[in-house]
């Protein structure tokens, strides 16, 4: 992801299998790098998937920052 290999990184973070916390954290990467290669669906899926009840307590500010950015890139 630090390389900017976006596609590179989705390839790899999608194989991880992680639980809880460590999941948020893969799933939050997942969007990110979604959005830096323009697939803005994607990326807003992972992110409602994150406001679910069982990721309540892995909420980070940076989530809306990106789901911000997807509405600001369509709509402006």
């Amino acid at each position: 992801y630090e390389l900017k290999n976006f596609k590179k990184a989705i390839e790899i973070v999608s194989q991880m299998e992680a639980t809880g916390r460590e999941l948020g954290q893969l799933n939050n990467l997942l969007a990110w790098a979604y959005f830096q290669q323009g697939n803005y669906g994607k990326s807003l899926g992972i992110l409602q998937n994150l406001k679910s009840k069982y990721f309540e307590n892995y909420n980070l500010a940076e989530n809306y920052l990106i789901e911000l950015n997807i509405y600001r890139n369509l709509c402006w």
